[in-house]
């Protein structure tokens, strides 16, 4: 397969400028659902709205991370609203990994299909509009924002053993464990190695799907 393939010629491809992603990328075309040209420049790019088509999305059973047309993917809000002090601050709503509780808590409340976005793009900037909290006053046109990850997305996938720094209680495990190697981690964070590793897993789970599959003929 393309991806096992860059791993054995790794060196000959980055001569030629061909890298991992591209070589995934490639393989997906050949065996996933497919998207039209808009999809795939928007999950690149400035994301698609998670209603968009809801029927191509996904939440694993398994770890609970999100995938578009069986790609993984990371959510996060465009039209951010917020208060003076956080615009001030520059503190943006986070992005997320997996179906933490805070959206878990925003399904709940009507709030997630559609206000959330999925992307795939990797540099952790993302494209964002600022409003003030309870208007719809822009305060900060749209533009690429470097937003923090959601922690509890790391605990709740235990990424790099992020849990071994955590405090023992669930309901305010930030308050214990080691800051310091959680911080670590988060600084050390790729979201392009996070959507290799699970679009590994994800093709994993396909490949049993088709396996059971056959066999019950």
């Amino acid at each position: 397969m393309p991806g096992e393939i860059y791993s054995m010629f790794a060196d000959i491809f980055k001569t030629m400028g061909i890298t991992r992603r591209e070589l995934d990328d490639a393989e997906d075309e050949l065996v996933l659902p497919k998207m039209t040209e808009m999809e795939k420049t928007g999950i690149a790019d400035t994301g698609i709205d998670m209603i968009y088509d809801r029927k191509s999305v996904a939440i694993s059973a398994r770890n609970g991370i999100f995938s578009y047309k069986k790609r993984p993917v990371v959510v996060y809000i465009k039209e951010q609203y917020l208060d003076d002090k956080n615009i001030t601050a520059k503190k943006f709503n986070k992005y997320h990994l997996c179906y933490c509780k805070a959206l878990q808590t925003a399904e709940k409340q009507r709030r997630f299909y559609n206000r959330y976005v999925m992307v795939r793009r990797t540099k952790g900037d993302f494209w964002t509009r600022i409003h003030t909290k309870g208007s719809d006053y822009v305060v900060g046109d749209y533009m690429y924002r470097k937003l923090d990850i959601c922690q509890d997305c790391l605990r709740m996938l235990n990424w790099k053993n992020f849990n071994a720094y955590c405090g023992s209680n669930p309901d305010n495990w930030w308050e214990y464990g080691d800051e310091k190697k959680r911080r670590a981690i988060v600084a050390a964070f790729s979201i392009d190695e996070f959507l290799h590793v699970m679009r590994e897993e994800l093709r994993a789970e396909l490949r049993n799907e088709l396996a059971s599959a056959y066999r019950g003929r």
